[in-house]
């Protein structure tokens, strides 16, 4: 029986400024074990050396070339390519994924036996942290704030087959029928939001499902080109997330969010929200056009899919590019008395972020993190870092720029537990024990 023609498609920006992870993210869909595949590559009008290096090293794959950077949604131009070859499939990827050799073959075998399912997706683990997951699916909830589930679990700590709304579209897999009934994405989405909208209305619009197959493996490097706008990602973010409420929840949960954002982002970032406004005004018509179709398109309710149990209700969080990694009990044999992170860090406590991407290496602070170190006694402890704010050990110190500072070490155990508290940037480089202050 011959296999099912699978499209997997990359949205690609400047996917060179990302090496090595752009180009071990192409080598990994060479390296599949499942043969019946057309790779197509969507330009977002790169101005570096991406698609010259694609030519170059993979003839084979399918390059289109846009005028202009569409954002996410420009996976939309792979519809009618899937239609032309009467694939079944479409995997949607961002350029900073890595498949494992067997993640195609998984992923369609889940598939092909999940014919309930509309779109799935497999496991995401950190590229820099891999026991570490990024996403088994997406969590909404009823003011529609989403979170990746399982995010910086361990591996084997995973609750992936429980309360699910959408998966992510950083890799995700929709079959042929699901794309026929709703569509791909809402182009005035164009970043963020986008994926939760589009497997909303496939569970909502159809009787079709969202699946985690959590044998399908895949690793996120955690490093998009929205990190050089840090701006336009926190408009797009705050717009699109009231832009799906206004689009597909129902009335009640709309006046829901409205009292709740009143409580929680008045006087809180204006400027944006003043944007937001005028966007809403500007567009209301389409938008209201799309409110009524989904209305009238609608089989189930949309409450059934969103997770009552995820509330961020009391405080609103800022969220940085990098994850949170919990890990709160130490292996001895792995401690040492100085962590150089980015070299030695192999044993941390909760709330540390993942690595920092520029140099010298170092991890940024959550509001509060644990680090262990192996006791030798010494009388200090000494941190080193860089960034400025306020850092609290014991006691508190105020940072700007590069910094070390010096507490006592009090501790009489064999583990030193340090739990420190810093603003969000703030990273730390490197903590040892020592006995002097140089």
């Amino acid at each position: 029986m011959k296999k099912p023609l699978i499209i997997i498609q990359i949205v690609n920006y400047n996917g060179m400024t990302l090496s090595p992870v752009f180009r071990d993210c192409l080598e990994s869909l060479a390296q599949q074990d499942y043969t019946n595949t057309l790779i197509h590559i969507i330009d977002n009008n790169s101005n570096d050396s991406s698609i010259e290096y694609i030519k170059n090293k993979y003839p084979s794959y399918k390059i289109t070339l846009l005028n202009e950077n569409s954002g996410y949604v420009a996976h939309n131009t792979g519809i009618e390519l899937m239609f032309k070859y009467n694939a079944k499939y479409i995997l949607l990827m961002n350029n900073d994924i890595l498949l494992n050799s067997n993640y195609i073959s998984t992923i369609v075998q889940y598939m092909e036996n999940n014919e309930n399912i509309g779109i799935g997706s497999g496991i995401m683990y950190f590229h820099s942290k891999p026991d570490y997951i990024n996403s088994t699916g997406i969590c909404i909830n009823k003011t529609a704030f989403s979170c990746n589930r399982d995010y910086g679990r361990c591996s084997n700590d995973t609750h992936c087959r429980d309360n699910i709304s959408a998966v992510s579209g950083g890799c995700m897999i929709v079959r042929d029928i699901a794309v026929k009934a709703t569509g791909l994405f809402d182009t005035a989405f164009e970043s963020y939001y986008e994926d939760a909208d589009l497997c909303l209305r496939v569970q909502t619009e159809t009787d079709m499902e969202i699946g985690v197959c959590i044998n399908a493996v895949s690793f996120h490097a955690v490093s998009s080109s929205w990190n050089h706008f840090p701006k336009k990602k926190d408009y797009l973010v705050l717009r699109n997330q009231y832009m799906l409420i206004f689009k597909l929840f129902p009335f009640n949960m709309i006046v829901f969010s409205k009292i709740y954002f009143l409580k929680t982002r008045l006087f809180k970032r204006n400027f944006i929200h003043i944007k937001i406004i005028l966007y809403f005004l500007f567009h209301m018509f389409p938008l209201l056009v799309k409110r009524f179709r989904h209305m009238r398109m609608s089989r189930h309710k949309i409450a059934a899919f969103l997770i009552s149990d995820y509330k961020p209700f009391n405080i609103e969080k800022r969220i940085i590019e990098y994850a949170e990694i919990y890990e709160c009990t130490p292996e001895m044999d792995k401690l040492e008395s100085r962590i150089i992170f980015g070299i030695n860090d192999n044993v941390l406590g909760y709330g540390w972020t993942l690595l920092s991407s520029d140099y010298p290496k170092g991890r940024y602070i959550c509001k509060k993190a644990t680090v262990f170190l192996k006791n030798n006694f010494k009388k200090y402890v000494k941190i080193h870092g860089f960034g400025n704010g306020n850092i609290t050990l014991k006691n508190r110190f105020t940072v700007n720029g590069f910094f070390t500072i010096f507490e006592y070490n009090e501790s009489k155990a064999d583990i030193v537990s340090l739990t420190l508290y810093s603003e969000y940037n703030i990273k730390i480089i490197e903590i040892e024990l020592t006995d002097e202050k140089m």
